[in-house]
């Protein structure tokens, strides 16, 4: 529809997305005007479309159909025409509205049931094979440029104001509050790009606010419904609302279908980072990233604009500088986010370089430790958002004050110092996701196999023997691994660094955080008071648990995981392999089969938590939202319980497919090193490893997968 006319009763319907999938919005997006004499053109369109004016109304049609919520306005209403910079970019429909949103994914639709839960006074219904929702609103407004292109010019249909106006309170005010860069982020991605199918809807109900975010461009094609769920009163962000996800869907695809091909890739970056006064760095950095598609000239990267210091206080961080191809950039820097506007379209395969001069306080120290680490957040600009994907290479350089020693990810190729200072330097063989750094008062202990070499380091005194310990751990994981997987360790040097807490490892390219119980021997724990529970249980399982995050070598940076509903393809993967080499490891075979026999006891003790719960899908654990310590459990028991379970589940169904044991662990095993050999350093998804296992035996596995790893049914393990 490229018009809208009030005098058309079959047209009673303003719909932005006839049907999942549709191509709306047939005029070509305005491009955004950039080079270096129009630097600040990209903010000034960032501030409009965030305070956008109204300039015209017209009688509001009889319902709004946006993706799949539909919106009935109350009799007499009028829509305002929101413009930003002169140009319309949506509307609002400020009054009395129903709305109703259907979630169409059997998949999502337990999800989105359980979030509802969460805060919304949603109450889902059964319709047709649909979960709905319905509710009444105040008011409705709706960013995008599709929808703006539907409505059309024609001065017939709008009615001009004679003094045009910002947007109602309850939208300012949200606007103000959020934490989201959205709408102006996507909306100025796709005008720039070239897909101007977006749509950021803001629905203001009776008792809670709501989102949806209706994105079907090629690279994304999903939507996704949101609470605008407030903050606690506490703490720095309180009064900000976040979005506490109730559902998301693909559109015009099932989840077993990837998204289009993505649109920008890091391939190489080149970090400087020197420790200053007060905590703070600063970080000269340059990103070279490729253009996966044509025709692209807004770029989206992820870059740090506050940070949270010790005291939960923000601090606004400092961007010096930023430049594309040594010339000055036309940016805006908000909400942790760095979106440019390129002077050329960058032609499919060409890439471009961007270097950043920041600084902000990024090296707080936990409780006051003498040590800090640094990472999972964007300290330095990477590619973010859906159709994008970091792959890069990393050379670090890292220079931090006296006594403190540095540590980053890679092949070490210098150590030096001054009277002051200590400096690294790294470098780290790509494609790898994000780097992560690390200084404090470590002594280092190494272990080494062949070209392997792993670092072992720890702030406090240990006993002899007790950082060897882990090492040997470390090496005995990784040979095992290797072995088991035919696949090389992807870095040749590791670094296992030391955090003062209890329970819990992370394992970013080329490093392995874990707590301090991986460094207290069993002897030494016997000796503390009795009192101390906590250090003798975290004590007994932490050689599986160190062992797991050596697994993470493989799942996910060799068969790579970027999308969130994939996350089982690095934690329930890498949960299994490394205790299947925990028990390889154990002497005795006894011993052995005791070692596996309990795993299987505490993955199913795990996986038993979740009862019969409709939503414990495994494929699917990320899409609900963590807020609380009980979220937090059925999270893990989905991707540490019933995941591996899983796994087994298909091991043992392979051993019936051949008609013996060790026919079917050979293809098994089999189906495991496939993967990493076909998915070797690319994104993987679970529709690959179920095609790589049809393939190896020739029987469909796409009804199991939706049973046991979409769906909530658990597999019989015997």
């Amino acid at each position: 529809m490229r018009s809208f006319s009030k005098h058309a009763a079959a047209m009673a319907a303003l719909t932005l997305a006839l049907a999942p999938g549709a191509s709306v919005g047939a005029q070509p997006p305005q491009n955004l005007r950039t080079g270096a004499a129009a630097l600040g053109e990209i903010a000034a369109l960032y501030q409009a479309i965030e305070a956008p004016r109204l300039d015209a109304s017209m009688p509001a049609p009889a319902r709004l159909v946006i993706g799949r919520a539909e919106i009935r306005p109350s009799a007499g209403s009028k829509l305002w025409r929101m413009v930003a910079n002169g140009r319309p970019c949506g509307v609002v429909l400020d009054g009395p509205a129903t709305w109703s949103y259907r979630v169409e994914d059997r998949f999502s639709q337990p999800i989105a049931r359980k979030n509802a839960r969460r805060g919304s006074r949603l109450e889902p219904k059964d319709e047709n094979g649909a979960l709905v929702f319905r509710g009444n609103l105040r008011g409705v407004a709706i960013w995008s440029w599709s929808l703006a292109a539907e409505l059309g010019p024609d001065a017939k249909d709008w009615q001009p104001i004679e003094a045009p106006r910002g947007l109602p309170d309850w939208a300012t005010d949200r606007l103000a509050r959020r934490l989201s860069a959205n709408p102006p982020r996507d909306l100025l991605l796709s005008d720039g790009n070239g897909d101007p199918r977006y749509a950021w809807t803001l629905l203001h109900g009776d008792h809670a606010d709501y989102v949806l975010d209706w994105d079907a461009r090629a690279k994304t094609t999903r939507e996704t419904l949101s609470l605008a769920e407030t903050e606690p009163i506490t703490g720095p962000y309180r009064g900000h609302w976040s979005d506490a996800e109730i559902a998301t869907q693909p559109i015009g695809r099932s989840w077993w279908d990837a998204p289009a091909a993505l649109e920008w890739v890091s391939v190489a970056t080149d970090l400087d980072v020197r420790e200053e006064p007060g905590e703070r760095a600063r970080v000269v950095s340059r990103v070279r990233l490729e253009a996966k598609a044509p025709g692209l000239r807004v770029l989206a990267l992820a870059l740090l604009s506050e940070t949270i210091n010790g005291s939960e206080t923000r601090r606004p961080a400092t961007l010096e500088r930023v430049t594309v191809e040594g010339q000055s950039a036309n940016y805006v820097a908000d909400r942790n986010h760095l979106l440019i506007a390129l002077r050329e379209p960058v032609p499919q395969g060409k890439t471009v370089e961007v270097e950043t001069v920041w600084s902000g306080e990024l090296l707080t120290r936990p409780n006051g430790d003498s040590y800090w680490r640094v990472g999972g957040i964007p300290w330095y600009p990477w590619p973010t958002g859906a159709g994008s994907a970091p792959a890069s290479s990393f050379h670090i350089a890292l220079t931090v004050k006296k006594p403190f020693i540095p540590f980053a990810p890679g092949k070490t190729l210098e150590r030096t110092e001054t009277a002051e200072t200590n400096r690294v330097v790294t470098e780290l063989a790509g494609p790898m996701s994000i780097a992560y750094i690390a200084a404090g008062k470590y002594i280092t202990a190494t272990a080494t196999e062949g070209e392997f070499q792993v670092g072992i380091s720890t702030y406090g005194a240990r006993l002899a023997g007790e950082l060897e310990h882990a090492g040997q751990v470390v090496l005995g994981a990784r040979a095992c691994l290797a072995d088991l997987l035919a696949s090389a360790y992807p870095f040749s040097e590791l670094h296992l660094l030391e955090v003062n807490q209890w329970g819990w490892g992370q394992a970013p390219p080329g490093m392995i955080f874990i707590t301090k119980e991986a460094f207290l021997s069993k002897a030494r724990v016997r000796a503390m008071p009795s009192r101390q529970g906590l250090a003798r249980a975290m004590v007994k399982n932490v050689d599986a648990r160190l062992t797991h995050e050596v697994a993470h070598g493989w799942f996910p940076h060799v068969a790579k995981v970027n999308d969130p509903e994939e996350a089982w393809l690095s934690e329930s993967f890498a949960e299994y392999v490394s205790s299947v080499c925990v028990s390889l490891l154990t002497p005795g075979p006894n011993e052995r089969d005791a070692a596996w026999r309990s795993q299987l006891t505490r993955w199913k003790d795990l996986s038993r938590s979740l009862g019969s719960d409709p939503a414990a899908s495994v494929f699917l654990a990320d899409r609900m939202p963590v807020a609380s310590g009980e979220d937090f459990a059925v999270r893990r028991a989905l991707l540490y319980g019933k995941g591996p379970l899983v796994l087994h589940a298909i091991r043992k169904e392979l051993e019936r497919h051949t008609g013996n044991l060790p026919d079917g662990d050979r293809l098994f095993v089999a189906w495991l090193r496939r993967i990493l050999a076909d998915r070797r350093f690319e994104i993987t998804r679970t529709r690959d490893v179920v095609a790589i296992l049809e393939e190896l035996t020739g029987k469909p596995w796409r009804p199991w997968f939706e049973k046991y790893v979409f769906g909530s049914e658990m597999p019989a393990i015997e």
